[in-house]
């Protein structure tokens, strides 16, 4: 293997995993903040999902979040180097992509539930509306940040494959 294919899988590898760790510690807070001070103090937010204390919950949750941080990360990586030179628009720009495919026009976003649902309720969508846009972009924000500080460290591009 060629030193450019090298360095390119390493600095694929760093990303998706500094994306995960991200990812996985912004949910964990701003997840768990917002499950304390909105989610389960109204009975019409936890309708249709699973008992958060059951065990599909408890076997799935950590696992999931890490799936989703690594997909995150290998979805990001083609535009790596575009969100880094749009400094501080950057992780904006990571925030605005995740909210937009994930709630408002991803497979279970506002959109489908709008159109396809039977019991859409725009309340929901409105109360976890804050937890999404903060955790987004504080996601962004932050690996942006982090994948600034290991470029400076370690003074590399991202090669091409």
């Amino acid at each position: 293997m060629t030193n450019t294919k090298r360095s390119f899988w390493r600095v694929l590898t760093g990303f998706t995993f500094r994306s995960t760790v991200v990812h996985v510690v912004t949910y964990m807070i701003v997840g768990g903040l917002a499950f304390n001070f909105m989610t389960h103090h109204t009975d019409e937010t936890a309708a249709g999902m699973q008992d958060v204390h059951g065990p599909h919950v408890m076997h799935w949750f950590f696992l999931a979040q890490i799936v989703r941080g690594v997909l995150h990360g290998l979805v990001l990586f083609p535009l790596r180097r575009a969100l880094l030179d749009m400094r501080r628009w950057g992780g904006l720009v990571v925030g605005c992509i995740l909210f937009m495919v994930g709630s408002v026009i991803g497979i279970n976003g506002a959109i489908e539930g709008w159109v396809y649902g039977t019991n859409f309720n725009p309340n929901i969508f409105l109360v976890h509306l804050p937890e999404v846009v903060i955790q987004t972009t504080l996601f962004g924000y932050w690996l942006l940040a982090w994948e600034r500080r290991v470029e400076k460290k370690y003074g590399y591009e991202t090669p091409a494959a």
